[in-house]
């Protein structure tokens, strides 16, 4: 019995330091590993402040492009409105509308003056 309880921590040993060695590699290969991550998601994070940043500004640039669209659009509307042609009377009875107004004023100031 003895023999066995002494065999038995003798493995019981071994198997605890093999373990230890295997848990100290694996700490080697992983711990540099877990650096670079952190690294890499510190910059992760700069640059996606960064970027939201930019959207936050592109999203203002594309709400007045927008504004200047829409200002565009309205004016483009009153200079059609503008550069069209009034509603013109035919010129025979532009002449004789102005023949109408000049008689009527012509006899009013004899009328006034008279």
């Amino acid at each position: 019995m003895y023999r066995t309880s002494l065999v038995y921590n003798s493995c019981a040993i071994v198997a605890h330091f093999l373990g230890l060695g295997l848990c100290c590699r694996v700490a080697k290969v992983v711990a540099p590993k877990k650096e670079k991550l952190a690294a890499a998601e510190g910059e992760y994070s700069e640059l996606m402040t960064g970027l939201n940043q930019k959207k936050a500004e592109l999203a203002a640039v594309e709400a007045n492009l927008a504004a200047l669209n829409a200002k565009l659009k309205e004016m483009q509307v009153h200079q059609q409105a503008a550069s069209s042609p009034p509603h013109r009377l035919p010129c025979h009875r532009l002449v004789s509308k102005l023949a109408e107004i000049s008689t009527a004023v012509a006899s009013s100031g004899k009328a006034a003056w008279g």
